[in-house]
């Protein structure tokens, strides 16, 4: 006789075997923050025995900016450690805060042999950016928050004054503000009544942003396989062949890189099948041709000064492509029109499908950043011209612009499976198990007895 006795104990796995601290701090563009360290050891000299971590706001790969107290400047562009300090207490100082500053912080211990000693402090930080669109008689502010995964702040604006015709909006990460455009003649006073109230509700913090705006921001739409232009606003005049401008990309996953450098093509920092793709115009425009998903993201135009120093803010420009693909299931064939974008959290658009045609057994669906429409599957000689009877509609509300995308049955892929972005709702309810399983571990313990 075989007598099985189990006894089953769950146990809580911790990371390293130690506790860590954990802060949430809200900085507005262009903005000094400083980034507190917690678990501070005390009566360090010059903070040698403390080091600064930094990884961005999609996962990127994790990058040192302070190693025991000094500047690791091996780690890290020179434009970054130029705004890099740190504090008699080890806290880390960020001056002319931007979008890509956004991301997770580790401050580690170390003790004097070199050891890391107890847990790292982490800091969260999210960044606010306010930005201004005139749409002819009316003007638009938007209040909008850069976050390290996915949105965890409510944002509104508060309008205290006596001016008429003001719309104010709350949402999840953005709002807006829209009111007459001829209220900016009297724009310092105007500006002074307005405030963006921005709560993170993870530590229940509310902070209030004065309204003032420095930055141009565009946003551009562009299909997949299009040739797209990106606009400079602040272009100075007068350059020889653009030759104190460069133009960076922030991708939504990854780390952002030159792609122009003072005029030139910077083939040190990205791959030759893209930089074949991409040219610069007379007045300093980027031309990106053969757009694909990867080329959507935040694009920054920087300007310099014949010493060499940055010269007032970037002028943005947010690429967001539009990808129509199909996929055959029997008789039916589904085409969905999707907008590969700069956050993948946060939707700014809507999609919907046109249909000019005379088939009742054509659906089509409306949806925030995907649309899809379902027909029978034509016969191979009237594709074309059934496909040309549909359109993809896409809104950018932001700046209120609404493109039509064309379905030609060449232009339109098979498939999206190895492109697509994001996961399915099911996936994330199996992702979010196997992380649960990753952090409790049963120990079956097996007695025989004979």
């Amino acid at each position: 006789m075989v007598e099985l006795r189990w006894t089953i104990f769950f146990v809580m796995l911790q990371f390293a075997g130690t506790e860590q601290n954990l802060s949430y701090i809200m900085a507005r563009l262009g903005d000094e923050v400083t980034l507190p360290c917690d678990n501070v050891i005390k009566n360090q000299n010059q903070c040698t025995q403390t080091s600064w971590f930094y990884t961005g706001s999609e996962g990127d790969q994790t990058a040192e900016l302070i190693s025991l107290g000094q500047i690791d400047e091996s780690e890290i562009a020179e434009d970054i450690s130029n705004r890099l300090s740190v504090t008699a207490d080890c806290s880390l100082v960020i001056k002319d805060v931007t979008y890509k500053d956004v991301g997770h912080y580790s401050c580690r211990q170390f003790n004097r042999a070199g050891q890391q000693q107890g847990g790292d402090a982490l800091v969260v930080l999210s960044v606010i950016f306010i930005y201004e669109k005139q749409n002819g008689d009316q003007t638009i502010l938007n209040c909008f928050v850069f976050t390290y995964g996915g949105c965890e702040h409510t944002v509104q604006w508060l309008f205290v004054g006596n001016f008429n015709d003001v719309e104010t909006t709350t949402g999840y990460c953005s709002a807006s503000v829209t009111f007459p455009t001829r209220y900016l003649s009297q724009k310092s006073k105007f500006y002074e009544s307005l405030k963006c109230n921005v709560t993170d509700y993870r530590r229940g913090e509310t902070l209030l942003f004065s309204t003032v705006t420095g930055q141009n921001v565009s946003y551009i739409m562009a299909r997949h396989g299009d040739e797209v232009t990106l606009p400079c606003d602040n272009v100075i005049k007068n350059l020889n062949k653009c030759d104190k401008t460069s133009w960076l990309h922030s991708p939504k996953r990854g780390r952002s890189a030159e792609l122009i450098s003072l005029g030139q093509i910077d083939e040190s920092e990205i791959a030759e099948d893209e930089s074949n793709r991409l040219s610069v115009t007379a007045d300093c425009s980027l031309v990106i041709k053969d757009v694909t998903y990867t080329d959507a993201g935040l694009y920054s135009y920087r300007q310099f000064n014949r010493a060499g120093q940055h010269q007032g803010g970037d002028a943005l420009v947010v690429l967001s492509v539009i990808f129509i693909y199909e996929k055959q299931k029997g008789n039916q064939t589904t085409l969905t029109c999707y907008v590969f974008r700069y956050d993948i959290h946060i939707c700014e658009h809507t999609v919907h499908w046109l249909f000019d045609g005379n088939n009742n057994d054509t659906e089509t669906t409306t949806g925030s950043c995907s649309a899809s429409v379902t027909f029978p599957t034509p016969h191979p000689s009237q594709k074309s011209k059934f496909y040309e009877s549909l359109k993809c509609n896409v809104t950018d509300y932001r700046s209120e612009k609404t493109l039509l995308f064309s379905t030609d049955s060449e232009g339109v892929a098979e498939g999206i499976d190895t492109l697509h972005p994001t996961l399915s709702p099911w996936w994330w309810i199996i992702i979010v198990l196997v992380g649960l399983a990753a952090l409790i571990t049963a120990v079956v313990v097996v007695k025989k007895c004979i």
